[in-house]
């Protein structure tokens, strides 16, 4: 068992997507959830999933979030589509649940209790290495999906009755556009496959409108995420002959800078763009203290470097390239141990 309550001996997928269609057939009340402070991925996914529920009468469907919410949410969102917090009230008993993009207690955060002692309703569907096998009794886990929207786009075309994921409503088909987009850096990141274009391109065909998608998702950022991305690459340090680059901000920074705590995703990519660095690292001090959350990101190929294995090591998790954990010690133990742990991949 894993630091984060993740259990890789039963972890894995147990149901095909056709048989996930054919349990849902007859729930009436679907709550689907996803990892505390949502991305793009998981909100399109989450969000997608819900308008496809709903399309069969009398269902009723609603997501439940919980950590600060994205700037852009509301544009990607109804607000009768979910509801947040950190204790939830449902105004229904579901009779089946869907977890999407995590499978950890840990990442469920303030809703796992939504989900403790109902593995038999639950359903997870998930594209990381690593999860909690008890969770859910039905489980599709694919690893080599670059975002878990690539998933759900087929669950979504089983639900609404059509062939393929480029006839389904625009309303269903953008969601999931802005899930697979934003978890391949617009198509920019190593995990951009010729899987996730072609769906990327079907999802442009049902009306997945991308230049609005892009500006909400990137032309919208607060001065505070901008001010503090400086603050952070001005601390910038780099270590084991430069190739891994650490990053540090604090609580302070946050406040001083006028930004927010959702406002510090992605700045590990900037630092990958050093051509000597071969794996960066955020460290981004949290409440309560001492709580420091540590994101790696690395390069691909022979330049790159497992930080999967890195952070599932430390009790963390994610992606090959991708992955992050949460430490509680001070930011300057953090330090260390991050580059203790990360000697051995640059060695």
């Amino acid at each position: 068992m894993n630091h984060d309550g993740t259990n890789l001996a039963s972890w894995g997928t147990s149901h095909g997507m056709h048989d996930l269609a054919a349990w849902l057939a007859d729930k009436s009340r679907v709550l689907v959830l996803t990892h505390a402070k949502p991305d793009g991925d998981a909100i399109g996914a989450a969000i997608a999933l819900v308008r496809a529920l709903r399309l069969a009468p009398a269902r009723r469907a609603l997501a439940a979030f919980t950590g600060a919410m994205p700037h852009w949410a509301g544009d990607l969102t109804r607000r009768d589509e979910y509801i947040e917090g950190t204790s939830p009230l449902l105004p229904f008993e579901p009779d089946a649940i869907i977890i999407v993009d995590t499978g950890s207690w840990t990442q469920l955060d303030a809703l796992a209790p939504l989900v403790r002692g109902k593995a038999s309703i639950t359903t997870v569907i998930d594209h990381h290495m690593d999860g909690a096998g008890d969770m859910a009794d039905r489980r599709l886990v694919d690893t080599g999906a670059s975002a878990v929207c690539v998933l759900l786009a087929d669950l979504c075309a089983r639900l609404a009755g059509v062939q393929a994921p480029r006839d389904l409503p625009p309303d269903i088909a953008a969601p999931l556009y802005f899930g697979c987009a934003t978890d391949t850096g617009w198509f920019r990141f190593p995990n951009t496959n010729a899987r996730i274009l072609s769906l990327g391109a079907e999802l442009q065909r049902a009306g997945a409108p991308h230049a609005h998608l892009y500006e909400v998702s990137e032309q919208r950022q607060r001065a505070g995420r901008i001010r503090v991305l400086g603050r952070a690459l001005a601390g910038m340090t780099l270590h084991k002959n430069d190739q891994l680059a650490i990053a540090r901000i604090s609580l302070d920074d946050i406040k001083q800078t006028g930004a927010i705590p959702g406002d510090t995703g992605g700045f590990g990519d900037v630092m990958l763009s050093i051509s000597s660095v071969r794996i960066s690292a955020i460290l981004t001090e949290s409440a309560p203290a001492p709580l420091i959350k540590v994101s790696l990101r690395s390069k691909p190929g022979p330049a790159g470097a497992d930080v999967h294995a890195i952070a599932s090591a430390l009790g963390g998790g994610g992606h090959a390239q991708a992955s992050g954990v949460k430490l509680s010690v001070t930011m300057d133990e953090a330090a260390r141990i991050i580059e203790q742990a990360c000697a051995g991949a640059l060695a």
